[in-house]
């Protein structure tokens, strides 16, 4: 954890330096540099007090979290492991969908969990999609927020959907309260 924390330390040292010299992608990659570094360490943190605690529990905080603030996280990561996270020139973009009303709703839930589910939603659609799109959206329904990934990949067989469905009937729609 040490390694990390001083390395954040230097990217915002050299974000300073690159406010002043004009070089907004070299910015652009030091902000991505130091918000994945600063996410990266609450992970390290959740394991490391998992593994060193004797009752072993996960424990689950209930913090009140923007929809707002939350996607637009979701979304500049999504933009930085489209762009140099692929490896090559990517034939997709990342894209962010709020409906009306959106911009004021907080919700109650565990910010770094929910945002745990949200990365690996949107890593695997980035990973299944060679052109097109990623988007994350959010939406009400009846009284309910729904934040969604959507994507232009390749999706998932229709034998594995089936079985996946048959498993997990009584679960159909998850309602997640965390």
């Amino acid at each position: 954890k040490t390694p990390l924390i001083s390395m954040i330390s230097m990217v915002e040292q050299m974000e300073s330096r690159l406010k002043t010299a004009h070089y907004p992608q070299a910015l652009e990659i030091s902000k991505n540099i130091s918000m994945l570094s600063q996410y990266t360490i609450f992970l390290i943190d959740d394991i490391i007090n998992y593994s060193s605690g004797d009752n072993r529990e996960l424990v689950i905080s209930q913090e009140p979290i923007r929809i707002v603030q939350l996607l637009e996280f979701c979304y500049d990561i999504m933009k930085c492991l489209i762009k140099y996270g692929t490896g090559k020139k990517s034939k997709m973009c990342a894209k962010i969908k709020l409906e009306d009303g959106m911009e004021d709703i907080v919700i109650t839930s565990d910010p770094l969990r929910l945002k745990q589910i949200l990365l690996n939603f949107i890593s695997n659609a980035i990973k299944f999609t060679k052109v097109g799109y990623v988007l994350i959206a959010a939406r009400e329904i009846k009284g309910q927020i729904i934040i969604y990934i959507k994507d232009t990949g390749i999706g998932m067989q229709d034998n594995i959907l089936k079985m996946l469905l048959a498993e997990n009937e009584e679960h159909r729609e998850i309602n997640m309260s965390i």
